[in-house]
């Protein structure tokens, strides 16, 4: 497994955020579930539902491309760190 240093080249995006609100909801109020290995938190093409936070492990951004038939990786998001589909991070339910 790759350490915290090999993991802070990914998802720069969220330094200066403060999510620690966010997190505390979600461990709060939110519904705890394990995903195993090739499990989906959303189906690509339905409204997203979920917004995810990462207690253990990490989770992998996959897209299909029908054309080449081919699965793709687009993202990861490893512990600590929130899952989501942005346009509704807003009125989703938690799941940690």
């Amino acid at each position: 497994m790759a350490n915290m240093t090999t993991n802070k080249q990914f998802n720069t995006y969220k330094e200066g955020l403060d999510l620690e609100f966010l997190r505390e909801y979600c461990m709060e109020h939110g519904e705890r579930r394990t995903f195993l290995r090739g499990e989906t938190l959303e189906e690509a093409g339905e409204p997203a539902q979920w917004v995810a936070f990462v207690e253990r492990g990490c989770f992998k951004y996959m897209v299909h491309n029908d054309e080449e038939g081919k699965d793709y990786c687009t993202g990861f998001a490893f512990e600590g760190e929130f899952v989501s589909d942005s346009p509704i991070a807003s009125t989703a339910t938690c799941r940690r």
